[in-house]
């Protein structure tokens, strides 16, 4: 990783930081939060089996990790290897 950092490759340090089964955990655990606390909990047993009882829209809070925060996350990152040797 030091010669990445050395020769400034930012593509290869983001290769080298990505993990895609953590990637893919976590956004399953996010799932799942959001599928859970995202929920009206007065609304009635058989409503909370439906997704009439949502009150989030799991699929965009995913997105918006996948999209968004994951991302910015690893470029943060591969900006602080960076500095790191300056």
């Amino acid at each position: 990783m030091t010669e990445l950092i050395k020769n400034k490759d930012t593509k290869g340090l983001e290769d080298a930081i990505t993990n895609e089964a953590v990637e893919r955990q976590v956004l399953q655990r996010l799932a799942t939060k959001a599928r859970t606390y995202g929920r009206d909990p007065s609304a009635g047993a058989e409503a909370l089996n439906s997704k009439e009882a949502d009150k989030v829209d799991v699929d965009a809070v995913v997105a918006i990790y996948k999209d968004l925060v994951i991302p910015l996350t690893k470029q943060v990152e591969v900006e602080y290897l960076l500095a790191r040797l300056d």
